[in-house]
């Protein structure tokens, strides 16, 4: 009997029995994430992986901020040579700022982008090398989200050109542009997070100086490149 009597207590204790229908309680709770404008920071990404940062030698970042942006340029030293009037055509010795990167963290729903690029005619401050022609290959590109809809299976494969495209390019006079890199899919897993195109991996970009313009001393362009989000 006194047995019986503890196995009744213990029912008791773990049920509660109102009118013979037993009864559940719940409460509720709140789960909260507040997200804020990505700035573009951090170091730049490896052209042969964006989803890891560049090793030694780093490119040198542009001082660009906010959702979208262009991380990283190419900068062009054709080095230094005697005067040929016959004309020539170098290639560029550059080790370090040899990709575009382009950085896009804008709120999802939001997709599209392209590159342009133009340029100054090079010029030493009184002599112009009139007609020369600054040639962009076509880069390798990459992205650091793998995704079936952009086609890369890991973020070191290139990406294929119906989801981003490169485009090899001379780069014109400033009044007109070039578009270099693009998204052609608008989808949010396509062109977002870190995209590069590397440059340097498929050939050097070259400079050809037309006959009968090379002169003594340092000539310089500047080169525009220019984000622009797609309607």
């Amino acid at each position: 009997m006194k047995k019986t009597k503890l196995i009744v207590a213990g029912l008791m204790m773990s049920t509660m029995l109102i009118g013979g229908v037993s009864q559940a309680f719940a409460a509720d709770s709140t789960g909260e994430i507040t997200f804020t404008e990505n700035q573009g920071g951090g170091d730049p990404s490896d052209p042969e992986d964006p989803s890891n940062p560049k090793p030694d030698p780093k490119p040198d970042p542009t001082p660009e901020v906010g959702p979208l942006i262009i991380k990283v340029v190419p900068k062009f030293d054709f080095g230094t040579h005697e005067v040929e009037q016959a004309g020539k055509t170098y290639d560029d010795t550059e080790t370090k700022n040899t990709y575009i990167e382009v950085r896009d963290n804008r709120s999802a729903g939001i997709n599209g982008w392209e590159v342009t690029a133009s340029r100054t005619e090079f010029s030493d401050g009184s002599k112009e090398l009139t007609g020369s022609a600054l040639s962009l290959p076509k880069g390798i590109v990459r992205n650091s989200i793998a995704s079936t809809e952009q086609g890369n299976s890991t973020t070191a494969d290139e990406v294929p050109e119906a989801s981003i495209k490169a485009s090899a390019q001379d780069i014109p006079l400033t009044g007109s542009s070039a578009k270099v890199l693009e998204t052609v899919k608008k989808h949010d897993l396509v062109g977002k997070a870190n995209t590069t195109s590397n440059i340097i991996e498929t050939d050097r970009t070259s400079l050809t100086v037309a006959p009968g313009t090379a002169a003594a001393g340092t000539f310089t362009s500047t080169i525009t490149w220019t984000i622009t989000a797609a309607p």
